[in-house]
């Protein structure tokens, strides 16, 4: 293996959502051990939240706004990129992502390609178009065994083409994290219990089960707080639906927030109610 490899990353879009923060992540420690990462992310602009925190910290960032682009332009894009640089890795994540650049990948590089499997389950058209278009790949990476699963049951994938790596982060900052400061800061008595829910405000993550859970903690004159961390597309409607179940005085929508382990750490629940 060389010293140093050329790596090509593209994702579907520039929202702050875990496989985002991952491949960010990894983005960081890959550069740090001197290996060249490009991102390239399909759907988003510049202006997306990921993408400008990609390019202030100098990485080679490409946001190819693919939901104003039409697919061949998309195509012939990709298509050059992928002939300017030797990449040694192309690694796909989502669907729109890998029906359009796997098979360019394979004619126009020599690298590994290597595909993002994420989430525990899919529809039988996704199994079918992943059974379907498995020829370019190498690898399958999973970050879950019910991941791995669906690739070998639904989609009928070989096992010997598929793994699973989790996701990982380092525990220092939640072991070392203090939380009594925060509820200070948010006005919170010690004696409140305070109801943490950490995502991406989209429909997977289904938010109005939880909404409806803590409308009944109120009908029992249950006394506590919730905290939404996350931001995306149902915002609107979640705060629409928090107000008609009556938790304006309980619920909090604190958006994008970089203190995760501080929120952690103030918090007496930590709840997903994600449907895969």
């Amino acid at each position: 293996m060389p010293d140093s490899l050329n790596i090509l990353y593209i994702q579907t879009n520039g929202d702050f959502g875990g496989t985002e923060t991952m491949n960010y992540r990894a983005w960081g420690a890959l550069t740090a051990r001197g290996h060249q990462v490009d991102i390239v992310i399909l759907d988003d602009d510049a202006n997306a939240p990921l993408a400008q925190v990609y390019a202030a910290a100098g990485a080679n960032v490409l946001s190819l706004d693919g939901r104003h682009r039409t697919i061949r332009a998309l195509y012939q894009e990709i298509r050059g990129l992928l002939r300017r640089r030797p990449y040694d890795i192309v690694h796909l994540f989502g669907l729109r992502v890998n029906l359009l650049s796997r098979h360019l990948a394979r004619r126009h590089t020599r690298a590994a390609i290597i595909s993002g499997q994420r989430g525990g389950a899919g529809g039988r058209l996704q199994a079918w178009l992943e059974w379907l278009m498995q020829g370019p790949v190498d690898l399958y990476l999973a970050n879950s065994l019910a991941g791995e699963r669906w690739l070998h049951e639904a989609a009928a994938l070989p096992r010997d083409r598929t793994t699973t790596i989790h996701s990982g982060l380092d525990p220092t900052p939640f072991l070392n994290a203090d939380g009594a400061d925060l509820r200070a800061e948010m006005g919170v008595p010690p004696d409140r219990p305070v109801i943490l829910h950490v995502a991406h405000l989209r429909p997977i993550k289904d938010h109005p089960t939880l909404l409806r859970a803590c409308a009944r903690l109120c009908e029992e004159g249950v006394g506590f707080e919730l905290w939404l961390v996350g931001y995306g597309p149902e915002e609107a409607r979640l705060q629409a639906l928090a107000a008609e179940l009556g938790l304006a005085d309980h619920c909090r929508f604190l958006g994008r927030r970089e203190d995760i382990p501080a929120l952690l750490a103030a918090a007496d629940i930590a709840v997903l109610c994600s449907r895969q």
